[in-house]
């Protein structure tokens, strides 16, 4: 009797359906907040500098400045050093890109060079007596390219910035510059006439590669490079000090 009074409420609507179920109701949850996505559309801009300054000089900019004063205001000296010229400003690369892309900026020249050779070849025939000048003068030999390899020499910058959405940036960075010296000789097979050789070059390379976070706009240190000895003046003993700078557009 009471099932079917019961189901005579349900139908008439005086109790909802679910009252007549062993399941409780589960509660509505919220509606999710889709999260912000501003800082993934931000644009960044990362801008390198390096300045070749005498070594006392740097020492004195770097580890005596107050730590108060920042890499802004070193930066800004080295700046009028520059127009001074008591100091180079030796590369100044800039990127913008998107946040969380990576970005790549290249000032370079290919430089082809043979890696791999194939032995000179002897001549085995002898020389016509018709032809005495030409007994007097061999034919040179000389080892023959089979391959080649490439060297990009210049500047190279390739990073990745991210905003945070605290007008923090955090850059992963990978900085260098290759320059070429000059060529060197290898001597190869010595016959009893002539010797060969081969000719390689010599390269120089400064490379930092690093992660770094700082308020957009604000200059970092990220290290210093010796620059090659045979580039310089005896007398001069010279470092290069490398800042980035990250400005969220």
């Amino acid at each position: 009797m009471k099932s079917s009074v019961l189901f005579a409420l349900i139908a008439l609507g005086v109790l909802p359906s679910a009252a007549f179920s062993d399941e409780k109701a589960k509660p509505k949850q919220p509606a999710k907040t889709p999260a912000s996505d501003a800082s993934v559309h931000q644009m960044i801009n990362v801008q390198v500098e390096v300045f070749s300054v005498p070594r006392a000089v740097a020492s004195a900019l770097i580890f005596d400045a107050p730590q108060k004063a920042g890499n802004d205001a070193v930066i800004e000296k080295l700046h009028a050093m520059v127009k001074e010229g008591k100091a180079k400003l030796v590369a100044s690369p800039a990127v913008t890109t998107l946040s969380g892309e990576k970005a790549v900026n290249e000032s370079v020249q290919d430089f082809r060079y043979p890696s791999e050779f194939e032995p000179p070849k002897f001549p085995t025939t002898v020389l016509p007596e018709a032809n005495p000048d030409a007994k007097k003068q061999p034919s040179p030999l000389y080892p023959v390219p089979t391959a080649f390899e490439g060297q990009k020499v210049g500047i190279m910058l390739e990073c990745e910035a991210v905003a945070d959405g605290r007008d923090v940036v955090q850059l992963n960075l990978n900085f260098e510059s290759l320059e070429f010296i000059r060529m060197n000789k290898f001597e190869g097979d010595r016959t009893a006439t002539e010797k060969t050789s081969v000719d390689q070059p010599l390269f120089y390379r400064k490379h930092i590669q690093t992660n770094v976070a700082a308020k957009s706009g604000l200059a970092v240190f990220l290290g210093s490079v010796e620059p090659d000895k045979e580039l310089l003046k005896p007398s001069e003993d010279l470092v290069e000090l490398v800042f980035v700078r990250s400005t969220i557009k």
